[in-house]
């Protein structure tokens, strides 16, 4: 088996080894759980990507591979995301609405992202139009009989809308408390409650999260 893992910056590992770094795939709770099963493992999350994108390398992914013995494990994040392409610098960019304050962006780019933001849609309207995306690929696995098992790491999109998924695929479908709400419970009540770990998990979360869905995958028989 092979485990392959598509999401944003809490299954890359963010600032597991230092802070602001964009990841350590090796320390991830993902790379944890392909440990449990001695599994091979690769690990396309990027820190800050839209939902769009997440989905969209999966697609690539399993239209250039032989994905008969692969195990898919996406995690989704903020709905108000954006990917886009920078001609300048050649490379995408994932951005949100408050990264016209970044230090990372020049004038123009900044420029640009502002811009960007004024044509999305409020909140609530945001989420509906992700819904599809992530419903698309749901969809998709499940009709070309892909194993997988999807999460909501910053949102909860899933709970909200939970009677188009089915509760052995989907992690936390009964449950509000994404990955990052439920860090923030553990982190409000451990000596880990320090600025150092503000924006994303230490190893240690990382630990018991990787055992919250070893259960799970136990108890649905995914694997």
């Amino acid at each position: 088996m092979k485990l392959v893992v598509f999401g944003d910056s809490h299954t890359a590992g963010s600032e597991i080894d230092n802070q602001y770094s964009l990841q350590c795939y090796e320390k991830s709770f993902v790379k944890k759980i392909a440990d449990y099963f001695q599994c091979d493992y690769e690990n396309y999350s990027v820190a800050g990507a839209s939902n769009c994108y997440i989905a969209t390398e999966a697609y690539k992914y399993i239209d250039s591979h032989d994905v008969q013995d692969c195990f898919f494990f996406i995690s989704w994040g903020a709905a108000r995301r954006a990917t886009i392409y920078d001609y300048n610098k050649k490379d995408f960019l994932h951005i949100n609405e408050y990264d016209i304050d970044s230090p990372y962006y020049n004038s123009q780019q900044k420029n640009f992202i502002e811009n960007y933001f004024n044509f999305h849609l409020p909140d609530k309207e945001e989420e509906w139009k992700i819904l599809g995306t992530i419903l698309g690929l749901y969809n998709y696995l499940c009709y070309n009989k892909i194993n997988f098992l999807m999460q909501d790491s910053t949102q909860a999109f899933a709970h909200w809308h939970n009677k188009y998924f089915y509760k052995n695929n989907y992690f936390g479908l009964d449950d509000p408390t994404t990955y990052w709400h439920q860090y923030e419970i553990w982190r409000a009540g451990s000596k880990y409650n320090t600025d150092r770990w503000a924006k994303h998990a230490p190893e240690q979360w990382h630990e018991i999260w990787a055992e919250k869905i070893l259960q799970h995958i136990r108890e649905q028989q995914l694997v």
